[in-house]
């Protein structure tokens, strides 16, 4: 906050396997016709979660207390945190605690995956790839650099796809076209990258020729992954956390 009044911000984005890292900021001024730096205290998501409990506790009994859905929100954040990073450092083949700082925090130990892939029934992928050169879609999900949704199309047998089927295929997510993109192993790439947490069950609509063939969230990814009996505790744990993040960010977005 300046002398004035005024109050300046700054946004740091953050994924789902930094939010114990630390936050160095730095801010940069004018001062007297001479260059200034001024280096604000080190932050995390995870100081914020603690100082978010703090302040909860201190203002329990006065009315100035966060509300329910806020509470579920930075909880919810917290408990995506900690069981991403075991998810993703098994399958990236990275450790917790040495290329990314732990975030030990968090409000649910272990989830009931049966309950959550139950309630992702809504979500579940939809295809329609008949009378179509496509033989068969796979999705990927990517967490670590941001929230990716991505499906690749495969062709039939003995076709292999050309611009012209490229140009075929249109996509929309959330009301806007996505890219895309003929890949040097012969799939069709439709991709959307920088989901919000509201957004995570919003639908990738991918068409052909003006047909719909394909839709599928990042949520249809997390009902697969459930729905998989090899799927380990951890993987369980991630994907249920997933879920319970969107829960209560698309609460706060409805109100």
């Amino acid at each position: 906050t300046s002398k004035d009044g005024t109050c300046y911000s700054f946004t740091c984005p953050t994924t789902s396997v930094q939010m114990a890292e630390t936050i160095e900021a730095t801010v940069h001024f004018t001062l007297a016709g001479k260059d200034r730096a001024l280096k604000l205290e080190d932050y995390s998501v995870k100081t914020y979660v603690e100082a978010f409990d703090e302040y909860q506790a201190t203002h329990s009994s006065d009315g100035q207390s966060y509300d329910d859905k806020m509470v579920a929100l930075v909880h919810s954040i917290a408990d995506y945190g900690h069981h991403a990073q075991p998810y993703l450092a098994a399958a990236n083949k990275w450790t917790v605690g040495v290329d990314y700082s732990e975030m030990s925090k968090c409000y649910t130990a272990e989830y009931n995956g049966n309950d959550i892939a139950s309630i992702l029934g809504s979500y579940a992928a939809a295809k329609n790839l008949q009378g179509t050169n496509i033989k068969s879609a796979s999705t990927r999900l990517r967490l670590d650099s941001g929230t990716s949704l991505e499906a690749l199309l495969a062709p039939v047998d003995n076709h292999a796809f050309t611009e012209d089927d490229r140009q075929a295929i249109t996509a929309t997510f959330d009301g806007k076209a996505q890219e895309v993109s003929l890949r040097t192993d012969g799939r069709i790439s439709v991709r959307v990258d920088g989901i919000s947490a509201h957004l995570l069950g919003t639908p990738l609509i991918i068409k052909c020729n003006d047909k719909q063939v394909l839709t599928l969230s990042a949520l249809s990814y997390a009902k697969i992954t459930l729905d998989d009996s090899s799927t380990s505790q951890i993987g369980k744990n991630a994907m249920c956390a997933f879920y319970k993040y969107f829960e209560a960010a698309d609460s706060i977005k409805r109100g």
